[in-house]
């Protein structure tokens, strides 16, 4: 009877600790909160990941995580720090170093307290947050391929026995991708918007393309790829949002920041624009696409030409879930997307390509350091600048912008914008000119302003990149 006692007491012991030791789905997501140094208080968010369990193996188990700490500085830019946790029975606990401070804290409750050397104190408190357009309704006209209840808009292949599958419908609405993915019956070649709402798995072992992967594929064969990018790195083009393998989403830092963490739905809200010529599809395609409502491609040129095909939602092996997924034809642009455009004279050389160095001022602060930027043509007008600033001389910051490009005599006018988050201030506007060998740019969001002054690196670009088949200079 004692050693059933025992054995019994050692049982409770165990579920006891197996009860406190905290999900990885808990623990999991985005935090906000502030940082109190030194220099003052400051607003800043973070990223808390799941990256697998304890090894070895411990007693109540549990799960490794990393943590992902942005903090907003002026100019836009955003300090990083990188922490590494561990669960130890019903909490977890967070240490690292960044720039010569020494960090260590935990996470108790969907709050995480950390403190640095030198009296440093970071608190955050975990928030739930969700895309805008979740739940959209089609409007009239919408063809429905995904509600949960009727399929005939849309197939999908036998097994490898040849045998036909059945729907795997969850969550009351939403269909798990079934092997082969699943394909419109249609076939579109002209303009539509696409709504899709997706929900990648949690898979904490697994990285890179083995994580939740899946994506949408456009009627001209290219792909939007859906993955858990939450805090996760991989190729260029290969994370959520990305056209895949060749553009990562705009709002990205090392990984996607539009991404949600896995077992959350989120949104893809697609505006695919075809050209045609007698009724054909011709020319160039442009894409615009907003996850979970922030925009991660802008009026973005397709590398695949236009052709009629369905739209195919890819199975990659991984339980990834779709629900609420409709298609609005839309009217086709007329003409042919490779007539050249009037806006741009011809010019000699490329007022923009190249590469260029300079500073960046803060007109809100006083702060300011050097900044270069790299631009290349992305299309029809437009162009990707890529800036990287230095703060402080020792933070980097990196962000692309995609600018929108009129010819002003012999200058050229460009304006554009991104989306930086709310904490770093928002969306951040940019406007300015360059006459080739001056480059000179505003900024304005609601943190910060100021300007961008920088001088052309090396030779302008040559005169073939003036009048390319696009239109564009």
């Amino acid at each position: 009877m004692r050693r059933l006692a025992a054995f019994i007491g050692a049982c409770v012991g165990l579920a006891g600790v197996a009860q406190a030791t905290p999900s990885e789905e808990t623990v999991q997501g985005i935090y906000e909160g502030t940082c109190n140094d030194a220099t003052g208080l400051r607003k800043l968010e973070a990223r808390v990941v799941a990256c697998g369990p304890v090894r070895p193996p411990v007693l109540g188990g549990g799960g490794t995580y990393k943590v992902f700490i942005r903090q907003p500085l002026a100019g836009g830019a955003v300090a990083g720090t990188e922490l590494d946790g561990k669960t130890e029975g019903d909490t977890v606990r967070f240490s690292g170093r960044a720039r010569d401070v020494e960090w260590t804290g935990a996470w108790t409750g969907a709050a995480v307290r950390l403190a640095g050397s030198g009296g440093a104190a970071i608190e955050m408190k975990r928030v739930v947050r969700e895309s805008p357009t979740l739940g959209a309704k089609p409007p009239a006209g919408a063809i429905v391929l995904l509600d949960g209840r009727n399929f005939d808009e849309v197939a999908r292949k036998p097994s490898k026995e040849g045998a036909r599958q059945e729907w795997k419908i969850v969550e009351g609405d939403a269909v798990e991708a079934p092997a082969g993915g699943i394909t419109s019956k249609r076939q579109f070649d002209g303009s539509l918007k696409l709504h899709v709402e997706f929900k990648v798995p949690l898979m904490p072992g697994s990285r890179d393309q083995d994580r939740g992967n899946s994506g949408v594929f456009l009627p001209n064969g290219d792909e939007i790829q859906v993955l858990d990018s939450f805090g996760m790195a991989t190729y260029t083009g290969g994370g959520c949002g990305g056209l895949y393998r060749y553009k990562d989403p705009d709002a990205f830092d090392g990984f996607s920041l539009a991404s949600l963490p896995p077992l959350q739905w989120q949104t893809y809200d697609i505006e695919y624009r075809a050209r045609k010529q007698d009724g054909k599809p011709a020319g160039a395609l442009r894409i615009t696409v907003f996850h979970n409502g922030i925009r991660i491609h802008d009026n973005y040129e397709l590398r695949g030409g236009a052709r009629a095909g369905p739209i195919l939602l890819q199975d990659h092996g991984c339980p990834v879930r779709y629900r609420n997924v409709w298609v609005l034809p839309m009217e086709d642009e007329k003409g042919v997307a490779s007539a050249p455009a009037p806006a741009l004279a011809p010019q000699k050389a490329d007022l923009l390509v190249g590469q260029w160095a300079g500073t960046w001022s803060s007109s809100s602060n006083g702060m300011g350091d050097s900044l270069c930027c790299n631009v290349s043509k992305s299309g029809d007008g437009k162009y990707e600048a890529v800036f990287e600033a230095v703060f402080g001389k020792i933070f980097t910051h990196r962000s692309t912008v995609t600018l929108s490009v009129e010819a002003d005599g012999d200058t050229w006018r460009f304006r554009g914008e991104k989306d930086l988050g709310l904490l770093s201030g928002g969306v951040y506007r940019y406007e300015g000119r360059t006459d080739g060998q001056e480059f000179y740019s505003t900024y304005d969001s609601l943190l910060d302003k100021g300007v961008f002054r920088m001088k052309r690196v090396g030779a302008a670009g040559e005169a073939a990149a003036a009048q390319p088949a696009s239109g564009g200079p």
